[in-house]
């Protein structure tokens, strides 16, 4: 019985981390600092305290990046934080600072079934990520 209780520790403890998680499937521009061309990326997922993006660069853990987005409300979101992991043509990131528009806007989201979180999403401009600052 001890061990069927430790096959679902792992389970429980990710079902803590997705609803601290919000799915946002969002386009996003990676801007590499290195010079080299923009690429096309996807925020999938964002909390208060991580992030994953999928992209068709590799970026290596221990890298520095930074989202910023504005809104339609002329608010500009922004948070840094550090690569650390990466898999499956993505990365994941724990977030280190947010500005409170940031702050706002995840509270909001978080607030929203997934059909209206979409639509609240639409006022999402310019989103894009600074690599390697």
């Amino acid at each position: 019985m001890a061990q069927a209780a430790h096959a679902y520790e792992p389970l429980i403890d990710q079902s803590h981390q997705d609803r601290s998680q919000l799915n946002v499937h969002l386009r996003v521009t990676l801007i590499p600092r290195s010079g080299t061309d923009p690429v096309e990326g996807e925020l999938v997922s964002i909390g208060p305290d991580q992030m994953f993006v999928r992209a068709p660069v590799a970026i290596s853990p221990g890298k520095t990046v930074h989202l910023r987005f504005r809104m339609l409300t002329k608010r500009v979101c922004e948070a840094r934080g550090q690569v650390m992991w990466q898999h499956d043509g993505g990365f994941g990131v724990v977030l280190e600072e947010r500005n409170a528009a940031m702050d706002s806007f995840l509270h909001d989201l978080g607030k929203l079934s997934p059909n209206l979180r979409q639509l609240y999403l639409a006022d999402v401009l310019y989103p894009r990520i600074d690599l390697a600052l």
